[in-house]
């Protein structure tokens, strides 16, 4: 890409001309940039705009009582997870660091499409039983693009 600034009117060997010269410089290297990490993220995911996974629950329920959990999964275009399912525990983990649910540090998950292939978009749910009172915290997950994309954390109560 040839840059071609009208430099006529600014004095030779002048600062201006310089900075001028540079600055168009580095626009043109963060165009190039820019451009590069399109087509990189267009050909690794089929797509630039990632998919993303919202999860829905109730505040609280009563022990023994069944958990409705509500999902839904966005994608930019027709997409097919081949992994979906909802995972809990008692202890809050942060999002960074988390991959497959195998290696998350929630121990247990819902067999409701956890293994198959479902076309995306699409809202999902499933039910499961806490007998224990106390606070549990949840998320939505999805394999999506050979990426592991998870839901926001809900604190989940359950009382006596």
């Amino acid at each position: 890409m040839t840059v071609r600034l009208p430099w006529s009117w600014i004095p030779r060997n002048s600062k201006l001309r310089l900075g001028l010269a540079i600055v168009a410089i580095a626009l043109a290297s963060l165009y190039s940039l820019n451009r590069w990490q399109y087509s990189q993220m267009a050909s690794t995911s089929g797509s630039y705009l990632p998919s993303t996974v919202q999860l829905s629950l109730p505040p609280f329920v009563g022990a023994n009582e069944p958990v409705m959990a509500n999902w839904s999964i966005s994608a930019p275009t027709p997409r097919i997870t081949t992994q979906t399912t909802i995972v809990w525990g008692t202890v809050s983990t942060d999002s960074a660091g988390l991959t497959s649910v195998e290696q998350s540090a929630y121990p247990n998950y819902t067999a409701d499409y956890y293994r198959g292939s479902f076309e995306l978009p699409d809202d999902f749910e499933a039910r499961f039983t806490l007998g224990k009172p106390g606070d549990y915290y949840v998320r939505a997950y999805a394999r999506v693009d050979n990426q592991d994309v998870w839901s926001d954390e809900k604190k989940l109560t359950v009382k006596l």
